[in-house]
């Protein structure tokens, strides 16, 4: 699942945080939307806002975002033994990936639900 990079937290590009306490989160964290292959089906929804720290590694069932080919995509972390593998969030097969490619752990998510 593709992601868009939104900036850092403290810039409120988006109304669906407006009554987020952003205060709470530390300046190592950045906004990302999420794209529109993530479906409705998943953990992540398409416009869903993911809250992203850069401070953090990814545990077993973390939600990470890997920069792959120069894109910012969103997978959800599994640990194999000593090792972690990669799922895709929008689905497809899982993958190893070095860790100069994690751009961060989602810690929190914001969706904007229709009324």
């Amino acid at each position: 699942m593709h992601a868009q990079y939104l900036g850092p937290v403290d810039c409120r590009p988006d109304p669906s945080l407006m009554f987020l306490d952003l205060h709470r989160y530390p300046p190592t964290c950045y906004l990302m939307r999420a794209g529109e292959d993530a479906g409705v089906g998943g953990p992540v929804t398409e416009g869903d806002v993911l809250i992203v720290d850069e401070a953090r590694h990814p545990t077993h069932g973390d939600l990470a975002v890997i920069m792959i080919d120069g894109v910012r995509e969103v997978f959800q972390t599994l640990r194999v033994g000593p090792q972690f593998r990669y799922q895709p969030v929008g689905g497809g097969a899982s993958r190893r990936i070095t860790p100069d490619l994690v751009l961060g752990v989602v810690v929190s998510l914001v969706r904007r639900c229709a009324v």
